[in-house]
């Protein structure tokens, strides 16, 4: 305000129109009137602090965040779905253009490749090339794929300068989600996936703007690059489009650049039907419909886990809430909280099974989920009222709106099961909507506590370090699991077998134990099997047949766990536990198996029977 009795008009609109319960409706109207008349002629309020110290040097600070949430775990081994992408990349580098013309266990039976690995191969090309360079080595791995990772980040700040003010902001909330964090930390395809899908946005909507063609072409390949790093990456295409068709007048033609990336996907699919008999675009969505069919959950129970999922993968909606809510929202997003505790308590199921062992989910994790979904919710209703205060003439908010809705309902009802990876894409839309609303209370209420900010942003990064730190310490768990089991039962004169797949499948083989293949493994007496519990594709053998000789326990970290049915946390896939992460631990169990009699093969249908159960277990 330029003036004392601007101030003061500024003032009352501000605190009258937060607080009406004490004025009449003739001081609000009012209040409302002269508030107005005073913004629109007033100046922006000056920046806060923060905000001033972090645009003086934003790459840098971005870069040295990052650096700081990331490096620490560059170490980690290699794990879950890692050991598919590297034997991916093993095959381009003896054969580069038949990249899935091999077969691997990696169910109850051989398989070729190109059935079992649902995503395109963009990814084990990078890998390739690591390879190629620094052979087979973890910290090498990582590196590589941070590059994406800090890319994503900044391709976040780039396209955030349009919209908000304070742009390095929502890349450091980015930044600091654990879903990124833990994602930045896998060999993988999800980062490279999303940090194409980010700059392609950013790119597309800078081209609408300044209605250049060049950016235009080149946003269109990146989404094109994107769906070929993971298929969901196609996501990307009708969220431009559906952009671009809400602009007015000759700019909607700019839609037809969207031709590129479907040819080169059309292109992709006559290939791979070419090398192996069937396009592997339609095979991975034939299997998502499968595996739906086979988990047959309803959905209000999807919805109330992919909130779960929302809620615990982007902490900082949750850390963020006084700054963004008023204590009367707050104690709605309360209240909704606690209806989704019942509903958490009234429709997941009570007991799991581990192994052989039942588990019975306590109070605690329905609490955690009743908190995660009311978070989920609430960055729903941030996005709706982000529209509903422009009455939807911001294409901008219109943009970020979809972004987050469609990721939400692929998660949720599309893909195969709800995991951390499939609501990555939406964290940098998230955090734009979050620094929106942070702007819009600041304007609103002149008092607005910046200075205290950085605590929940360090909060955040915390949490997210120490759940990297939980997923670290579990791969690490598999990897000494691995080496000490063979280095007690792989000298005994005999085969040591071993069932489970992941990381723990990658280091078994490495050191020379063989993988069973339920079909074709034929176990004679006296020979050794090893069976861990927290795995895939796991049936242990029982008396008389087979004799445990020893059980084996590797802790990972204490009070937290991110893949760990006993705890009801599967950020990698909700078939896990209804919970991204969980507030508890458990240790990991292998139990090595001696065989008293031979154990015949079984069929291959009894082998797709057995996929089938573990889908819908």
């Amino acid at each position: 305000p330029q003036s004392r009795s601007q101030y003061q008009r500024v003032c009352a609109y501000t605190r009258n129109v937060a607080r009406p319960s004490s004025f009449s409706k003739t001081q609000r109207n009012s209040a409302r009137s002269a508030g107005r008349q005073a913004i629109d002629v007033a100046p922006a309020p000056p920046a806060p602090l923060l905000a001033t110290w972090l645009t003086a040097r934003p790459v840098l600070t971005i870069t040295i965040a990052f650096l700081l949430c990331t490096l620490p775990f560059i170490g980690k081994p290699i794990h879950l779905d890692d050991p598919m992408y590297i034997w991916a990349a093993e095959q381009i580098l003896k054969k580069p253009l038949d990249f899935y013309g091999f077969d691997v266990i990696w169910s109850y039976a051989r398989q070729p490749m190109s059935e079992i690995m649902q995503n395109p191969p963009l990814a084990s090309y990078l890998i390739a090339l690591t390879l190629f360079v620094f052979g087979l080595n973890e910290i090498a791995l990582h590196a590589v794929f941070l590059v994406p990772a800090l890319a994503l980040v900044l391709g976040t700040y780039h396209l955030a300068r349009g919209l908000c003010r304070t742009p390095v902001l929502a890349a450091l909330i980015t930044l600091v989600t654990p879903v990124f964090v833990i994602s930045s930390l896998t060999i993988m395809c999800d980062i490279l996936m999303v940090c194409f899908w980010v700059w392609a946005v950013a790119l597309w909507r800078n081209g609408l703007v300044s209605r250049r063609p060049a950016l235009l072409a080149v946003a269109a390949a990146l989404c094109g690059f994107s769906a070929l790093s993971k298929y969901p990456g196609m996501c990307v295409i009708p969220l431009l489009a559906a952009y671009t068709l809400l602009r007015p007048g000759r700019t909607r033609l700019h839609i037809l650049w969207l031709v590129i990336p479907l040819l080169m996907l059309l292109g992709y699919e006559m290939y791979t039907n070419h090398m192996y008999q069937t396009g592997l675009l339609a095979g991975a969505a034939k299997h998502a419909a499968q595996a739906r069919v086979i988990t047959h959950a309803r959905p209000v129970v999807k919805a109330l886990v992919g909130l779960c999922f929302v809620g615990g993968c982007i902490a900082p909606a949750l850390l963020l809430w006084p700054w963004l809510w008023s204590w009367r929202a707050l104690a709605v997003l309360v209240g909704v909280g606690v209806v989704m505790y019942l509903a958490a308590d009234a429709l997941l199921l009570h007991r799991m099974k581990v192994s052989d062992a039942e588990y019975q989910i306590g109070a605690d994790q329905f609490i955690q989920v009743g908190l995660r979904a009311a978070t989920g919710a609430s960055i729903m209703a941030l996005a709706a009222a982000d529209v509903w205060r422009t009455r939807g003439r911001d294409r901008d908010s219109l943009l970020l709106v979809m972004w987050i809705a469609g990721t939400l309902v692929f998660a949720c009802f599309i893909n195969w099961s709800i995991n951390g990876r499939s609501i990555l894409p939406m964290a940098p839309a998230v955090a734009m909507l979050l620094v929106r609303r942070l702007e819009l209370r600041q304007a609103q209420l002149l008092d607005l506590k910046w200075r205290w900010l950085p605590a929940p942003l360090a909060a955040s990064a915390a949490l997210a370090m120490a759940l990297t730190w939980a997923d670290t310490a579990l791969a690490m768990s598999a990897r000494s699991a691995a080496r000490a089991i063979v280095q007690e039962f792989g000298d005994k004169g005999e085969t040591l077998w071993f069932q489970g797949h992941w990381g723990f499948q990658q280091y078994m083989q490495e050191l020379g134990a063989t993988v069973m293949d339920f079909s074709a493994t034929r176990l004679p007496p006296e020979d050794y099997l090893v069976v861990p519990r927290n795995n895939v594709n796991c049936r242990p053998i029982g008396q008389p047949y087979a004799s445990v000789v020893k059980s084996m326990e590797f802790p990972t970290t204490p009070l937290l766990s991110t893949m760990n049915m006993a705890t009801g946390a599967g950020f990698y896939s909700d078939t896990w536990g209804p919970l991204p992460f969980a507030l508890r631990s458990a240790p990991e169990h292998y139990q090595i198996l001696r065989m008293n009699y031979g154990l015949e093969p079984i069929s291959a249908e009894e082998a797709a029977a057995l996929n089938r159960q573990e889908l819908s277990r």
